[in-house]
């Protein structure tokens, strides 16, 4: 049974991570200079881009391998994920140190000192079990308090780093500080756990060995492929322009993780039930959830990014000082683009079994995606103007995923467009927003540019909520959308109420 503390307790979890990508940024900005923030971003883009390269999904995929396994031999497989990435540790220091080409392209100019991407990179690189140790022991409550205590000493290690020693290095130092406690706390929790009901504690087993890489191999291969897709943008920014452009690039990103939060707290809460109804051959059920889903999310998504794309200037310039105020255009791209998250279909996808898909996609939309944020950065030499096209590029492939997903879907269930998602309520909401920001950022520049922001802020806030408030009001179609959402209507028809359910054609 699900205990909703439990979940609301893992939900905070997750939140306080997001909101430490969001908050630490914040305060970095503060003290780093723009040179060293960009060099702070390049240490997560190298950590990250190795942990997807090289991980195999080994460490996630214990949540669903150690249950299948008898006591005595859970010890093996978490020794086995330890021992695959220390030895993945070791090429991933190789490939960013200073002898290889790409990387002295990268931190040239002395961005990065040229030992802290390949340590902290590798250190990362084991630590990615304490992500999932508690989850494979069947103990959510501990993965969530495990999950909380790394994200406040993310938060305060590398603050108080940025504050005392006012530098990169001595930020580098704090994660790597925070990499070798995430190392340390998962052992010893793994090991605690795999002595408990006759284990053995951490051993090694050639059999498991070879079932975890076959199913990393399978399942790894298109996680892999899609999380590089989601930074390729980077590399193009920091192979072609300085590291204050990359600075500027992650304030232009800023919006990302509040997006995300938004997206997957409605998707983990269909998500269980889309993959029951598929599995028992209620389609219409399955697909009516990913409709009143997306619906939801657009209801909100769509005010929040007209919101952000109207504000971005003086947004930015409040959150992130007036020196980047370069990202506002790219910012603004990326925001755009994110509108496409409220017609996601993966969940629906995954679960009428096209992993084969995910797979597919990676395979061809990485190497478009490069393509398409290089040619963006080509063509001109000017930063700012290099951003907005790394971000159209990458905004492009991202909405032709999302179609391609769409398409497939709907092709492999049989429905017509009409049916698959709640177009005319979707329109409507986002011709209503369109309007808003439109007029806002019509106004925004006739408000005194000697006002504080915060007060810029608040014009700019009170002038879209009047401009979205009066069409929802007079468009019965909208404001039937938010009274529904907010569980106001009562009637067993509309567009977020299930239909007639249908078996699997």
């Amino acid at each position: 049974m699900i205990r909703p503390r439990i979940v609301a307790l893992l939900g905070l979890a997750s939140g306080l991570d997001y909101a430490a990508q969001v908050l630490v940024p914040i305060l970095l900005v503060r003290v780093l200079s723009a040179h060293d923030f960009g060099g702070y971003r390049l240490l997560w883009l190298a950590a990250q881009t190795c942990a997807n390269l090289l991980s195999m999904s080994v460490a996630g995929l214990l949540v669903t391998q150690v249950p299948q396994q008898p006591p005595h031999r859970r010890g093996a497989l978490f020794g086995n994920a330890f021992a695959y990435l220390l030895a993945a540790a070791v090429p991933a220091a190789l490939l960013l140190s200073p002898l290889t080409p790409l990387v002295q392209r990268m931190y040239g100019g002395d961005a990065v000192d040229a030992w802290l991407p390949p340590l902290f990179s590798a250190l990362w690189l084991v630590s990615l079990p304490l992500d999932f140790v508690a989850l494979a022991c069947h103990r959510p409550t501990d993965q969530a308090l495990l999950s909380l205590g790394q994200a406040v000493l993310r938060v305060g290690a590398v603050v108080a780093a940025a504050l005392l020693l006012r530098s990169l290095t001595g930020v580098g130092l704090a994660l790597i500080v925070l990499a070798a406690a995430r190392i340390l706390a998962a052992l010893i929790y793994a090991s605690r756990r795999s002595h408990l009901e006759g284990g053995r504690g951490l051993s090694l087993d050639a059999d498991l060995a070879r079932l975890q890489l076959h199913g990393g191999l399978g399942f790894g291969a298109g996680f892999m492929l899609g999380n590089l897709r989601g930074q390729i943008d980077g590399w193009v920014a920091a192979l072609r322009f300085d590291p204050v452009a990359v600075a500027i690039q992650a304030v232009a990103l800023a919006a990302a993780p509040l997006i995300t939060i938004l997206r997957m707290a409605v998707t983990n809460v269909i998500g269980p039930g889309i993959a029951a109804d598929v599995a028992a051959g209620r389609i219409d059920a399955a697909v009516e959830a990913n409709r009143r889903g997306n619906l939801m999310v657009a209801a909100l998504l769509f005010p929040l990014c007209g919101m952000l794309i109207a504000l971005a200037g003086p947004l930015l310039a409040f959150l992130f000082t007036a020196r980047f105020s370069a990202a506002a255009l790219p910012f603004r791209i990326y925001v755009a683009g994110l509108l496409a998250v409220a017609l996601e279909t993966t969940t629906l996808a995954l679960a009428l079994g096209a992993s084969a898909l995910v797979l597919r996609q990676g395979a061809i939309l990485l190497p478009l995606a490069a393509a398409a944020c290089y040619l963006g950065a080509w063509v001109t030499l000017d930063p700012t103007l290099g951003l907005c096209g790394i971000a159209i590029g990458a905004v492009a492939v991202g909405c032709l995923s999302q179609i391609w997903n769409l398409v497939h879907v709907r092709r492999a269930l049989g429905f017509a467009w009409a049916q698959f998602q709640s177009w005319g309520e979707m329109c409507a909401l986002f011709l209503v927003n369109l309007g808003a920001t439109v007029c806002t950022l019509a106004i925004m520049p006739s408000v005194p540019t000697g006002w504080p922001t915060v007060l810029q802020l608040f014009a700019g806030g009170v002038t879209y909520l009047a401009a979205v408030l009066v069409p929802s009001l007079a468009w019965a179609r909208v404001w039937r959308v938010y009274r529904d959402l907010f569980g106001a209507a009562r009637a067993r028809r509309g567009p977020l109420h299930p239909s007639m359910s249908r078996r699997v054609p």
